[in-house]
């Protein structure tokens, strides 16, 4: 009856280990189903992240061959867990690196959040300046005597224009959004000159002045200078031009007043019957008309001055 439970191992596929190795089997299945309940969640984590079926590197061959699986080929999952040589190592490295992995993933999550946070940060400072700026330049725009014009090339239509062209042209500024051309405007005398002035600051930098006359609405001059120029932007191209316009009719006006007196005292001057002559505190003449000339034996007033040092003597 003892040599019995061998015969009944010997005759199972003539393979009296087969019984012993299932032992195994089984307790080492229940000694790794202990060790699972101690580290559930460590070892899920583990589980979820092995595939379906596990490659030859997790069993020696002494294992594929008693487990009837071939060199070469995939055992299943539950092979792997009761594999005589599965060790425990193994599946603590992997864990380590899993972890190492998310710990790594996670970094980076936190960093580029870091960094999004600061790019987020400096746009919104970004826009305060730029809104700040744009403020303070409509504020200082709005409240300047001359017009300020800014023009896009590329759409041909005005970006901006204050209040002063309201009070100078008398017509309002929707009209130059509507059209952004007051050609018309100038002078029909001064358009040519004015225009290739102007084409003239804003392609050559030409440092002088365009001056010129525009035809209000009932008819009236007045008189403007003008500066255009360039507005370069990132590309170096100019595709805006800035236009800053003086009124200044009340100068001309009143250098065409002083032109007149000039006029009127010279012809004054040169025609009285009269000796009239300018001097400088020494005693030197200054100017001196014909009249005064004659008096004193001269020819001419420049034959007086020449000669006269001294009106006292």
């Amino acid at each position: 009856m003892r040599n019995t439970p061998s015969r009944s191992r010997a005759k199972v596929n003539g393979r009296p280990h087969l019984g012993k190795s299932k032992s195994e089997l089984r307790r080492r299945g229940k000694r790794f189903k202990r060790i699972s309940a101690y580290r559930l969640s460590l070892i899920t984590i583990v589980l979820c992240l092995i595939p379906l079926d596990a490659g030859q590197s997790y069993a020696s061959r002494n294992s594929l061959l008693r487990l009837h699986s071939p060199p070469g080929t995939l055992l299943p999952l539950s092979a792997f867990w009761w594999s005589r040589s599965t060790e425990l190592w193994a599946l603590w490295t992997l864990l380590i690196v899993v972890l190492l992995a998310l710990a790594w993933v996670m970094s980076l999550r936190r960093v580029e959040r870091k960094q999004t946070a600061v790019l987020h940060t400096l746009r919104k400072e970004e826009e305060k300046a730029l809104r700040d700026s744009e403020e303070r330049f409509r504020h200082l725009a709005e409240n300047m005597h001359d017009i300020v014009w800014i023009v896009s090339l590329d759409s041909r239509v005005t970006l901006f224009v204050n209040s002063a062209f309201e009070k100078i042209t008398g017509r309002t500024c929707q009209s130059l959004y509507d059209r952004p051309n007051c050609l018309d405007l100038i002078h029909p005398e001064d358009r040519a000159q004015a225009v290739a002035t102007l084409f003239k600051q804003v392609l050559e930098g030409y440092e002088g002045d365009a001056e010129f006359r525009i035809v209000l609405h009932d008819g009236a001059i007045r008189w403007m200078r003008c500066r255009a120029f360039s507005i370069l932007q990132n590309e170096g191209s100019a595709n805006q031009v800035g236009c800053i316009a003086e009124d200044i009719t009340e100068r001309k006006q009143a250098v065409e007043a002083l032109q007149e007196a000039e006029t009127k005292y010279r012809a004054i001057f040169e025609n009285s019957m009269e000796g009239i002559f300018r001097s400088t505190e020494d005693g030197r003449y200054l100017a001196a008309n014909p009249a005064l000339a004659r008096m004193y034996g001269y020819d001419t007033p420049a034959e007086l001055i020449s000669s006269v040092t001294n009106i006292e003597q």
